[in-house]
């Protein structure tokens, strides 16, 4: 991938980040991201990944998991209070 992403192209990397980027790392290595894109791109597989693991609970889930742990810390490499504000408003625990 190179230059910008365009505002369509954007729009596909938010509907499904997991087309684009292998790991959450990926994003924060990003050389074509801004630091909000990729806090935006970072929250939506968040919150896949927590969709994913609520559907495994109830065995809706097709056994393909998107890691937590490696989305937040991710995000703790951007920003460290955006992690502290996601368990704080999410009920998770913080990350040591």
């Amino acid at each position: 991938m190179s230059g910008k992403f365009t505002k369509e192209k954007m729009a596909d990397v938010l509907r499904d980040p997991a087309l684009y980027f292998k790991a959450p790392i990926d994003v924060v290595r990003s050389p074509i991201l801004s630091k909000d894109e990729k806090i935006r791109v970072l929250r939506t597989m968040e919150h896949d990944a927590r969709d994913l693991a609520v559907a495994t609970e109830e065995n809706l889930g097709d056994g393909e998991q998107l890691d937590l742990h490696d989305i937040l810390e991710a995000l703790r490499e951007l920003d460290p209070e955006l992690v502290e504000e996601s368990a704080r408003h999410k009920g998770g625990s913080k990350l040591a």
